[in-house]
């Protein structure tokens, strides 16, 4: 009987113990099974949302094309009205990839812009190729030869940018007219002997993937427009101060850690452009161009202004945003032209009084630390856009409402008291036009 017992117990147990393990194999079946369900459905979605931007990019490409042929149809059919005497082509985004035969031979043609088609040969063939004085190819494709321009004997302006060129044009020294040469945004291996093309006054290599020659360029004489943005300048060498002729200098978004003091030289400098680099320091000799109109160091690492900046009486614009500013110098007060001034993102505690710059039309001070507006601001009867927000600013003043140029007034993530000297004045402020966020 025990015996018995025993083996219906043993016999109970094992049953239990297969049914057991029937049912982890089953719970983790069921596991397996919603894993690679959410997996599948995870894929699904992203094949989905793979598909839908490819589906989207084809379709943005059928729409260009399409675009493009019809654009063609038109400036082939525009062509054939063209008179022989015509003096100025313009002509954009076909998928033409040749220049029309009737513009070809078109013989007093002095302009011609056949910017972004399908181009594959730079036109040499033109019978007004020695009249053309302003030739804008860009947005061409131009990388299988290098391009041949000396016949183009009278060009003043010349732009190639995005046309994918690895060389500098042949023949491109003697063309002794060239005061403007764009050509940006192409992968040029450098740009060296570029100073021989000496009569070269404007010159525009933004986006050039060359690491370019400074010195080169430092020996173009003539040059009063230089550009170089986004390119792959790590400094401004001290022969910047060659450049006597000039007066806008545009270095912005490169890895220019330090302002040579040769910068002191430019003395006819109107506009100077640095913003997103790395500088740490204004140095003062930027502060004796006295022709300076524009200056703006946007995004770097600028911990100090000099009190030598009220210099810089002829400055109409000034950006400061973007920086490491605690406190700027009273002496910034002092500048009666400036018109739009930028300081936002910085770490400002106070301000200075800014009663003397009655031409002020632009006040951006947002993200700082100020609790108080700057003092004088009621006076600046020019004022059209006051963005104080992100601050810690509680009061609004009533004397806002004697701004009868403000077009707008940003307040808003600041600790205002919410009382009716504020809505007053907020009310008033409205009423006479002004656009409030807050």
């Amino acid at each position: 009987m025990n015996i018995k017992l025993f083996l219906s117990l043993l016999f109970i147990n094992y049953c239990s113990f297969i049914f057991a393990q029937e049912s982890r194999k089953d719970i983790k079946h069921k596991q397996v099974e919603q894993i690679v369900a959410f997996k599948s459905k995870r894929l699904h979605k992203t094949l989905l949302k793979n598909s839908y931007h490819i589906t989207s990019a084809q379709r943005i490409k059928e729409r260009d094309e399409k675009r493009r042929k019809e654009k063609r149809i038109e400036v082939l059919s525009h062509c054939t009205t063209l008179s022989y005497q015509e003096h100025k082509i313009k002509f954009s985004a076909t998928d033409l990839n040749q220049i029309p035969d009737k513009i070809v031979g078109l013989e007093n043609l002095d302009t011609l812009v056949f910017t972004n088609h399908r181009l594959k040969q730079f036109p040499t063939d033109l019978k007004s190729i020695e009249n053309i004085r302003y030739l804008n190819l860009s947005q061409n494709d131009f990388s299988d030869k290098r391009i041949k321009i000396k016949k183009f004997k009278n060009l003043e302006y010349l732009d190639l940018s995005d046309c994918g060129i690895s060389q500098l044009p042949k023949g491109l020294r003697k063309l002794k007219k060239l005061k403007v040469l764009r050509i940006g945004n192409n992968p040029l291996i450098n740009t060296k002997r570029i100073h021989k093309c000496k009569s070269i006054e404007s010159l525009n290599l933004d986006r050039s993937s060359a690491l370019i020659d400074p010195y080169s360029i430092c020996r173009m004489k003539r040059l009063s427009n230089l550009s170089i943005n986004e390119g792959f300048v790590d400094f401004i060498p001290k022969e910047i101060g060659q450049l006597q002729q000039l007066k806008v200098l545009l270095l912005a978004s490169n890895n220019i850690a330090e302002i040579p003091e040769s910068i002191g030289q430019l003395t006819q400098l109107e506009n100077l452009i640095l913003y997103r680099n790395k500088i740490q320091e204004i140095p003062k000799e930027v502060f004796s161009l006295k022709q300076l109109k524009e200056l703006d160091i946007y995004h770097n690492q600028i911990t100090e202004v000099d009190a030598d900046i009220r210099q810089l009486q002829n400055l109409t614009k000034l950006y400061l945003s973007f920086n490491l500013l605690e406190d700027v110098p009273d002496e910034l007060g002092e500048l009666k032209n400036l018109q739009a001034l930028y300081i936002h993102h910085n770490k400002l505690r106070g301000f200075i009084n800014i009663k003397q710059l009655s031409k002020l039309r632009i006040l951006d001070i947002y993200d700082n630390q100020l609790s108080d507006l700057p003092e004088g601001i009621t006076q600046l009867d020019q004022l059209k856009e006051l963005n104080i927000s992100s601050n810690m600013i509680e009061k609004i003043p009533n004397q806002l409402i004697q701004l009868k140029q403000l077009e707008y007034l940003n307040i808003k993530n600041n600790p205002l008291d919410d009382d009716s000297n504020l809505n007053n004045t907020l009310t008033q402020l409205y009423n006479n036009g002004v656009y409030i966020t807050k």
